[in-house]
C-alpha cells in the first residue's frame, strides 16, 4: 500500500511538501527553497532514521528547505 499526501496549490504541477508511506518507510520531502515543514513521527515500537538507523525519540521532526527525511517505522 502506498499513501501520498501533498501540501500546496492544486494549480501547481509540483507541490511544496510531500509525505509518503511505503511499507515500513515514511518519506517526507520539502521542495521549497525557504519554508520548513513539520512531520509527525508515527507512534510505533521502533522509529529509526535512514540511513543512520539512529533511534528517533522526537514526536515531530522539522524538514528543512530542499531536504528529505526518511524514517524506518516498525
Amino acid at each position: 500500500e502506498i499513501r501520498l499526501s501533498l501540501v500546496g496549490s492544486e494549480m501547481c504541477i509540483r507541490d511544496s511538501f510531500y509525505t509518503l508511506r511505503y511499507g515500513k518507510y515514511l518519506i517526507a520531502m520539502n521542495c521549497t527553497p525557504d519554508r520548513t515543514f513539520d512531520v509527525e513521527v508515527p507512534a510505533a515500537k521502533s522509529v529509526r532514521a535512514f540511513p543512520s538507523r539512529e533511534t528517533v525519540e522526537e514526536r515531530v521532526l522539522q524538514v528543512e528547505p530542499k531536504s528529505t527525511v526518511v524514517l524506518i517505522v516498525e
